[in-house]
Order: C-alpha cells, then structure tokens, then sequence
C-alpha cells in the first residue's frame, strides 16, 4: 500500500506525527529520548517507530498521540485564556 502524505482522518503530515512522538516520549518516558525515536510508517491508525540501540520496530496508535496532542492543546487553551473552570477539569483528569 503506497503510503500518503496524510493520513486518512488522521489530516497530519509525517512531520507532525515526528515532532508529537518526540513530545509523547518526553512527558511520558523521556530517558528514551537518547534513542531518537524515528517515524518509519503510518498505516491503517498506527504509527510505527524505531529507535537507535533497538533491533526491531515499536507501534503506537495514532489515536495515542491525537489524544495526547488534544489534552496538550486544553492545556494552553486553559493558561492563555484563563479559564479555571477548564484547568480544574484538566487537573482532576490528571488525577
């Protein structure tokens, strides 16, 4: 299957889902940083990745990282507009 420069309703380019896994990486497991995660492919709602020092090749949903990107986007949405009512619900979803 040839792969797009967007992905079906997942409207990103490859460059996007790179710099949102390098961020998802970072709030959630950021010793791995050092092993450059990289995009290999996106395909049927899943992101495959490799990192150096690894031999084989890791999949995230692409759902995973929309999500997280969404709950990142609340965030500053909350603190530019200082909404508190929105920033508790953030907290007491972190919870």
């Amino acid at each position: 299957m040839k792969e797009e420069t967007r992905y079906e309703k997942h409207n990103q380019p490859r460059e996007w889902y790179q710099s949102k896994l390098v961020e998802y990486i970072k709030a959630n497991n950021p010793e791995k940083l050092k092993f450059n995660p990289t995009v290999i492919k996106i395909q049927n709602d899943q992101l495959t990745f490799g990192m150096e020092k690894h031999p084989g090749r890791l999949v995230i949903s692409l759902k995973t990282i929309d999500d997280f990107h969404t709950k990142q986007m609340k965030k500053i949405y909350a603190r530019l507009w200082g909404d508190s009512q929105l920033m508790e619900q953030i907290i007491l979803d972190d919870e």
